[in-house]
């Protein structure tokens, strides 16, 4: 296995870069289809969990860790399902480029919790981003990442990633339950 020879620039150094190349305006490129997404995007990943919920309460022990994986991980196909297409074209407008026919298709991967698949599989998805590299399919471009870069190579961003997604992931869910606890106790 090849290590790698230069260091990965961190999270201040590519905000650093980006704004002295882009500018600032370049942070919000493709915020327009992300807004427009967010809300159907919750709505219909809360709805479908719910649902789900219901279906495997009866099938498991009624909310058990079993369930609310099963009911998450149904909730996120679905949700990726449906979405893709407002994602694509958030994605297309960040890059100005072309996108890669695979990225459909890797929505699905992502919607595993587990990090040792979640972060591969976003490292590989923004592999494939990059118009004219050599980075072709899914299996290819993992296989080439570990190959030439390591194992670590699959983590890089983590920081990035988790500064984003657990303020979101704890604001969604606290809003979501107290929504549905504020709607039980009206209907009571």
């Amino acid at each position: 296995m090849v290590r790698p020879t230069s260091v990965t620039p961190g999270l201040f150094q590519v905000l650093k870069s980006i704004l002295e190349k882009e500018g600032p305006k370049s942070l919000f490129r493709g915020l327009g289809p992300n807004l427009v997404g967010v809300a159907p995007s919750r709505a219909v990943y809360f709805a479908c969990y719910s649902k789900a919920k219901e279906q495997f309460n009866g099938i498991f022990v009624p909310n058990s860790n079993i369930v609310h994986i099963f009911s998450a991980g149904s909730a996120a196909f679905i949700t990726n399902s449906l979405m893709n297409p407002i994602w694509m074209v958030k994605t297309r407008m960040q890059l100005e480029q072309k996108a890669v026919k695979q990225l459909s298709s890797l929505s699905f991967v992502g919607i595993s919790r587990l990090l040792w698949h979640r972060i591969p599989a976003e490292v590989i998805r923004t592999r494939l981003r990059e118009e004219g590299t050599k980075y072709k399919s899914f299996v290819q471009t993992a296989r080439l990442v570990f190959r030439e870069e390591g194992y670590l190579a699959f983590y890089r961003g983590l920081f990035a990633q988790l500064i984003r997604q657990i303020p979101n992931t704890a604001i969604v869910l606290s809003t979501y339950e107290l929504i549905v606890y504020l709607l039980e106790d009206r209907t009571q």
